[in-house]
């Protein structure tokens, strides 16, 4: 009976085109959601494309995209697709032993608009890719591209000036990304510089005179005070820097210059 309701699905898809696929899919998405009935689905899904998909306007089959798409992530990746490992439900069930999800990834690629309908299309594969480790998923992910692949190859309305941008987009990608991972992996871990913006009392980051101890580094200790003020400008916010300067002046006094501003400054009895 499942057979029969298919092949009349099918044959009134024909009729109607693909413009109306849309809003036949939605429908039986939303009759179809539930235990066995999802490898029903995918079943019918196959039926209906490959009845209305060959030939039709490639506009007509981009705009139906968003209401295939998600029915084919979840019968590749979904519940159905862990349901198909389980024997006793092959068994049951005609529709369970096999997916058809390829074939309609292949259908949906030879007939839609080129390059601009591949990230849907791509889309079960590249909201995957980051968490492709398993030897399992990375099966999968092939397996779909295979498909994609397949129906590009097909697509009379793909001009190879097209699929060279496109060869040439996913390639650039691809080494971009592994150039800017293995950059990471060899750039040195590096503190974010915070210098000023921690509480009172809290040691800061991104300092080295800081962390070797107010006093441990040796070459500021004995700077004169004229050249430790330039350095601690650079390093220290103006009210760290006046008080640390008097107290480099006062551990490394310099005899008194009534031409240096600094002096008259600092010692204005002078």
């Amino acid at each position: 009976m499942r057979d029969s309701a298919r092949t009349a699905l099918a044959a009134a898809a024909a009729g109607l085109g693909a413009a109306h696929l849309p809003r036949v899919v939605s429908l039986l998405s939303n009759r179809l959601d539930r235990g066995f009935m999802t490898h029903v689905l995918g079943a019918t899904l196959f039926s209906l494309l490959d009845a209305a998909v060959p030939g039709a306007d490639p506009e007509d089959v981009e705009a139906a995209l968003p209401e295939i798409m998600p029915l084919i992530d979840a019968d590749l990746f979904g519940r159905a697709a862990e349901e198909r490992e389980v024997e006793a439900i092959r068994g049951a069930y005609v529709e369970a032993r096999r997916s058809r999800s390829h074939e309609c990834l292949t259908l949906l690629a030879s007939n839609a608009v080129v390059p601009r309908a591949l990230p849907e299309l791509l889309s079960p594969v590249t909201r995957r890719l980051a968490a492709a480790s398993s030897p399992s998923l990375r099966r999968k992910l092939e397996a779909c591209l295979v498909a994609v692949q397949k129906g590009l190859l097909l697509n009379p309305h793909a001009t190879p000036e097209e699929m060279l941008i496109l060869v040439h987009s996913v390639v650039h990608d691809g080494v971009a990304a592994e150039e800017r991972l293995a950059a990471e992996a060899a750039a040195p871990d590096m503190e974010e510089m915070t210098l000023g913006q921690g509480l009172k009392g809290h040691k800061e980051t991104g300092n080295r005179v800081w962390e070797n101890g107010w006093w441990g580094s040796a070459c500021v200790s004995t700077l004169r005070p004229s050249r430790a003020s330039d350095y601690l400008h650079t390093v220290y916010p103006c009210t760290l820097v006046s008080r640390s300067f008097d107290t480099l002046q006062a551990l490394n006094p310099v005899p008194h210059d009534p031409l240096n501003p600094l002096n008259a400054s600092t010692h204005p009895n002078s």
